[in-house]
């Protein structure tokens, strides 16, 4: 009988590299907000990050693109655009 870590080397677990995308992206934007914000207030997709986040939270971050931009770059992730 095989083990499951065997199985699932063979065959990765579906959406798990997006899964890791939207905890990184929290994380990183948390950090450069100095707010909380959840990996499932998050979702990327075709390079744009999107939050389901109150009014008052996006218009920060817009405020601080850039630096959200060149952090999330600089953990790994490419993105085009923030929502």
């Amino acid at each position: 009988m095989k083990s499951l870590s065997d199985i699932l080397l063979k065959h990765p677990v579906p959406g798990l590299r997006q899964s890791e995308r939207r905890r990184v992206c929290a994380e990183t934007i948390s950090s450069v907000l100095g707010l909380t914000i959840k990996a499932s207030q998050v979702s990327y997709e075709d390079e744009t990050v999107s939050l389901k986040v109150s009014p008052v939270i996006k218009s920060e971050m817009h405020l601080r693109e850039a630096a959200i931009t060149d952090a999330l770059r600089g953990a790994g992730v490419a993105v085009k655009g923030i929502r």
